[in-house]
């Protein structure tokens, strides 16, 4: 599991100044059918979100680990056993686990804000441009927040989120999947349908 240093406060800031409601849509998952095929469904879920700010972070824990408990499974918000200040990496969230029967983490990142050309051209076959602004690791969040808010007083937006599964006993990616929200109008909209979204996913593919 890599290091996770994210800034979806950013997000939140945009999307305070969009007009529109988001509409959030899941985009092909990957996973690992082997290991599921032979392990069964996850029994405790700790659920790690990775906003920069902790009002944010506690939101969408707090909404996926509900959403979670009532398809029958056991989940908790990583923030009731772990720092707001713990780095997420590998290491601190095994040993935050430890000796807490956790099978398995899902984590939900930022991995880009996308700016996506509106203006209409008189061939309707012209396909609209795209320009992304991928946020990695250690992202210089005020030239990312500048370039976003232009972006949404000129464009439209499509957020995207990384949500992804972990075996806590091979530390393994087991499940994947990307959401794209477009032009969200609050962070909550997006957690609300978010979280609905990928516990249906999990679900359906049997791994809760």
């Amino acid at each position: 599991m890599k290091t996770i240093v994210l800034g979806l406060s950013l997000i939140v800031t945009v999307m305070l100044q969009l007009p529109t409601q988001a509409e959030t849509k899941l985009m092909q998952p990957w996973a690992d059918r082997t290991f599921i095929n032979s392990h069964g469904p996850f029994k405790k879920i700790l659920v790690i979100g990775v906003p920069k700010e902790t009002d944010e972070r506690r939101k969408l824990e707090k909404a996926f680990s509900e959403v979670l408990k009532k398809k029958g499974v056991k989940a908790m918000p990583s923030l009731e056993i772990m720092s707001p200040d713990t780095e997420i990496n590998k290491e601190n969230v095994l040993a935050a686990v430890s000796g807490k029967d956790f099978d398995s983490v899902l984590l939900t990142r930022l991995y880009r804000v996308e700016e996506i050309d509106i203006v209409q051209t008189s061939d309707p076959g012209t396909k609209r441009s795209q320009r992304d602004f991928a946020l990695g690791l250690w992202a210089d969040y005020r030239n990312a927040y500048d370039y976003a808010l232009d972006a949404a007083q000129k464009k439209q937006l499509r957020v995207v989120l990384e949500n992804s599964v972990y075996d806590l006993k091979s530390a393994e990616l087991i499940w994947t999947v990307q959401s794209h929200s477009m032009d969200p109008k609050s962070a909550d909209d997006v957690i609300k349908s978010l979280s609905q979204l990928v516990s249906d996913s999990l679900k359906k593919e049997k791994l809760i």
